[in-house]
């Protein structure tokens, strides 16, 4: 995950624990921080088409080991507990952050939303630019709403979309002064109970000076941004059985791995392969295989007829 710092600011970022909030800042402002109700996030039920009963959690513990700071804490759930750890490090101009889940309990948690979220200081007044989706709040498209997304930034609004389906893979937020991004690479959630589920990236409106990509409560004055995955509660015999992990970086500038156009063309050779014709099932298998190329995190499955194909996608 990338967090970038929209300033035109030279600064090397400073990453620091405050009362157990994680600070990122530039010069003596405060960028980004993470959420005060907590470091971690994550709902256990899903209502009205929407992640519900969230609980959250502070840092217990703060250690140093070599350039990483790490914090560790711990979600105490009915069904069981999470062990929650964040490791983080900087790397030049960006702050590498590897986000653990780790669910301990004598059944999977079937019902489970899991979250990264950041708050945006100063944010008065600022407008949503989600690529392909939402250009500052759309609001040419306010008389065809049904047809268009648009975003008033009216308390209690909330919008969310699938990672691939933004034209480039950030949502971010700006105002006069300055602004914020959250960029990600698409990915499908571990244990999830759809073929075809993404995480999602998107944006809340709490108040009217108070506006965030993510999910939970925010402080007036502050912008919120982050992703969440879920709902993981479909089929009763799957969900989070073990661990999760995510990397975000916290970082000033947007690079992926994956070219829009690398994208085309993998899905070009998938859709027109003659082995797979309507199986979409083995056609995500397929997108999986050839995006783990750039994302050593996606499982082998099929390195045989990767292999025979890759002639056909220059990555």
């Amino acid at each position: 995950m990338l967090v970038a710092a929209l300033t035109g600011s030279l600064l090397a970022p400073q990453f620091s624990f405050q009362d157990g909030q994680a600070t990122l800042r530039r010069g003596d402002q405060v960028a980004l921080s993470s959420p005060q109700e907590g470091l971690w996030s994550v709902a256990t039920a899903w209502e009205d088409g929407w992640p519900a009963r969230w609980h959250h959690a502070q840092p217990t513990s703060l250690t140093q080991s070599g350039d990483w700071q790490i914090a560790k804490g711990t979600l105490t759930l009915p069904e069981g507990k999470l062990e929650l750890s964040d490791s983080y490090r900087v790397e030049g101009n960006l702050v590498r952050c590897v986000r653990r889940w780790e669910w301990h309990g004598q059944t999977p948690l079937n019902h489970v939303t899991l979250s990264v979220r950041w708050n945006m200081h100063q944010g008065q007044g600022a407008k949503p630019f989600l690529p392909g989706i939402s250009y500052f709040g759309n609001p040419s498209g306010a008389m065809t709403k049904s047809c268009v997304p648009i975003q008033t930034m009216a308390p209690g609004e909330e919008s969310f979309y699938e990672e691939h389906r933004y034209a480039m893979p950030f949502a971010s937020l700006e105002n006069a002064t300055h602004g914020v991004a959250l960029h990600s690479i698409p990915s499908m959630p571990a244990g999830a109970h759809k073929q075809d589920q993404w995480w999602t990236l998107g944006l809340d409106t709490f108040q009217p000076a108070s506006v965030g990509i993510g999910a939970g409560n925010a402080s007036a004055t502050e912008l919120k941004l982050g992703v969440k995955c879920g709902p993981m509660f479909e089929r009763q015999e799957l969900g989070l059985t073990e661990n999760a992990y995510g990397v975000f970086i916290v970082v000033r500038q947007y690079t992926d791995s994956v070219t829009p156009e690398q994208a085309k063309q993998i899905d070009d050779v998938v859709e027109r392969h003659p082995e797979f014709g309507w199986d979409l099932d083995q056609q995500w298998s397929l997108r999986n295989e050839l995006y783990r190329l750039v994302r050593p995190w996606v499982g082998s499955k099929m390195v045989e007829l990767v292999n025979k194909i890759m002639g056909l996608v220059r990555l």
